[in-house]
């Protein structure tokens, strides 16, 4: 009788083992995905920010232009050019500064990405939290599949 049980203890088990890769592999296609939607979004962000950026120089500029030229100030000469050249630099410096901790936070995705998917091979982990409930599925699956090749 014991015989007879093996065949299909096994056999539930194989299917198991089937089903646990698919869904390992559907997980890891998620965790791209996901990973893929990070980083547009924070390429998106990074745009905006720069775009930002540059527009509010320009109505710096245009508005330091009209005071001075108000004045009847050439405002490309003299100290009215320096305060035009100061809000150029400090604009500059303000974008390289923005695009400089984009960069750090799409390096940053990129290596949890990597480290997320080596610790486990399909970077289940950091789905199992957005899966909820179908999660479960995998480790009570797995710990089945245990259970069933130890116990003959």
């Amino acid at each position: 009788m014991a015989g007879s049980m093996m065949v299909p203890m096994m056999a539930i088990g194989g299917g198991l083992q089937f089903m646990e890769a698919a869904q390992q592999k559907k997980s890891k296609k998620r965790s791209q995905q996901l990973y893929e939607l990070q980083q547009s979004e924070i390429a998106r962000q990074k745009a905006a920010d720069v775009a930002k950026h540059k527009q509010a120089l320009k109505r710096s500029a245009a508005s330091h232009r009209a005071r001075m030229s108000a004045q009847g100030v050439n405002p490309s000469e003299g100290s009215a050019g320096a305060i035009m050249d100061g809000l150029s630099q400090q604009t500059r410096q303000n974008i390289a500064d923005t695009q400089a901790q984009y960069d750090a936070t799409l390096q940053q995705n990129s290596i949890n990405n990597s480290a997320q998917e080596d610790s486990d091979g399909s970077a289940y982990g950091a789905l199992s939290s957005l899966l909820g409930p179908s999660s479960n599925y995998l480790s009570g699956s797995s710990q089945l599949l245990n259970s069933l090749k130890s116990w003959n």
